[in-house]
């Protein structure tokens, strides 16, 4: 099995705020990007742009942090929509734009880590700090996901199953889809025990597990951007139309939080994705 040849992300700068996208999502009709950590007020150990109300973080510094993001991406504050993430296949349909709580502390109510909407000016959010975040978006029939995929969520291929959803609900051909995959940790920062090894070879083919696993010292590494990229071809899309992150939220601190560096003092990036309305540019 060949190593997929996969476009990169490329790295933008507006207005000081410093966030990563795909050049196939740069479009007039959609708001995409993976945020860093640059470009944020937070400070102390959630130094610069912190997306987390539950870390600890000022309320308010959080607040501008999204204020930024939003603005720079040219996205709607008030279509910003969350879940509880739970490293699942748990899907949340948004169908009405009632169901976004805008850039808030409220505990949102379900639990899942894949949203998807066809709903221009809804704004889907994922959080990561070294789990994978995925963006798909359907350029034919005018939808969006966006999918959390750690290793749990890898392991199970959760982008995968949003895909389905998407066929099944929008008429999505995965021809057709665009895909991101998101700055995560990398291989090498990566070591994993026997429970990760199991679960990915209940689900991953072993040409596969031989692209994704390789070994330190003896130990085992996995690589969850390419497992991701993977499960995506897998479930139809083309390799053209796929990029992914070269950025390792571990070991590239200036510009990531990471919980394998950090522990649960640190900050949270998000991934956000939003078709825009008809007529609004950034």
């Amino acid at each position: 099995m060949h190593r997929p040849n996969v476009a990169a992300l490329v790295r933008r700068d507006r207005d000081g705020v410093l966030y990563t996208t795909s050049a196939q999502l740069e479009r007039e009709d959609l708001a995409a990007g993976f945020a860093t950590r640059v470009g944020g007020v937070s400070g102390g150990c959630w130094q610069g742009l912190n997306f987390s109300f539950s870390s600890g973080d000022d309320e308010q510094c959080v607040r501008e942090n999204y204020a930024r993001f939003c603005r720079a991406l040219g996205a709607p504050q008030q279509g910003l929509i969350r879940a509880w993430q739970v490293h699942s296949d748990n899907i949340v349909v948004v169908t009405d734009r009632a169901q976004c709580l805008g850039p808030s502390p409220q505990t949102p109510p379900d639990r899942a880590d894949i949203l998807m909407t066809n709903l221009p000016g809804v704004a889907l959010t994922t959080f990561y700090a070294d789990c994978v975040p995925v963006l798909l978006f359907d350029p034919v029939h005018r939808a969006v996901a966006n999918v959390h995929a750690g290793w749990r969520g890898a392991s199970i291929r959760n982008a995968r199953t949003a895909v389905a959803k998407m066929s099944e609900l929008y008429r999505t051909d995965p021809a057709d889809l665009l895909a991101a995959v998101g700055p995560a940790v990398c291989a090498g920062c990566y070591e994993v025990g026997e429970e990760v090894c199991e679960a990915f070879e209940e689900t991953f083919e072993p040409g596969e597990r031989e692209l994704i696993f390789s070994h330190v010292d003896g130990r085992p590494h996995v690589d969850l951007k390419l497992a991701n990229v993977l499960t995506l071809l897998a479930a139809g899309l083309c390799e053209q139309n796929i990029a992914a992150s070269t950025d390792c939220t571990a070991h590239m601190s200036q510009l990531y939080f990471s919980h394998r560096r950090m522990g649960e003092r640190r900050g949270n990036q998000i991934a956000l994705i939003c078709l825009r309305e008809e007529g609004e540019a950034k």
